[in-house]
């Protein structure tokens, strides 16, 4: 099974927890990545964290039923939102970008920021946050939609959106490590 059960929505945010078997998945695999495949992202005040980008066919292969369950969860998300085009056969024209993230103790993406800029030539259209760990205090993530509010997502938990319009952060972490995956839908 690779349909997430719904949680809860507000405005446009749709948070879901991944099915048991991709959680398992997930936690088989461990998602491990060596530090010297890590980048550091680092903004003057802003951003802190470690990143790695993943092809969608390099995840596919660590974690075939999560690629299948993150395909299936942005092509439920466009036939509501219709940000992607699709082609003939009603297969969406999209091109997937896979962020791998860590935030350790001080870590954070603080400043307020959307995915995509509307004005540029910015191809993101659907933005899906995968928690991949628990075991860290801090490092919520959290959603502007007029007031700020914290997601609880916990391990295996996700939150899908626009990545024109949502505003979002990362809180800094204050103990462990929080893990993430971020991945954007991009049109073709």
């Amino acid at each position: 099974n690779c349909v997430p059960t719904l949680h809860s929505t507000i405005m446009d945010v749709t948070r879901l927890q991944l099915p048991h078997g991709v959680c398992a998945e997930l936690c088989q695999h461990k998602f491990t990545v060596r530090k010297s495949e890590l980048e550091a992202r680092e903004t003057e005040s802003d951003r802190a964290s470690l990143v790695r980008f993943l092809s969608m066919r390099e995840l596919s292969k660590m974690c075939p039923l999560l690629a299948k369950t993150i395909r299936h969860t942005i092509a439920e998300a466009n036939s509501k939102w219709q940000l992607l085009l699709t082609d003939s056969t009603n297969r969406l024209c999209v091109r997937y970008e896979v962020q791998y993230s860590e935030y350790n103790s001080g870590m954070h993406y603080s400043s307020w920021h959307i995915d995509s800029d509307s004005l540029s030539c910015d191809k993101r259209k659907i933005t899906m946050v995968i928690q991949l760990n628990s075991g860290f205090e801090g490092g919520e993530f959290q959603v502007n939609t007029g007031i700020p509010e914290t997601l609880e997502l916990g391990e295996g938990g996700s939150v899908i959106f626009p990545s024109e319009t949502v505003v979002h952060r990362v809180l800094p972490c204050k103990s462990g490590c929080r893990k993430s995956l971020v991945i954007w839908a991009e049109a073709r």
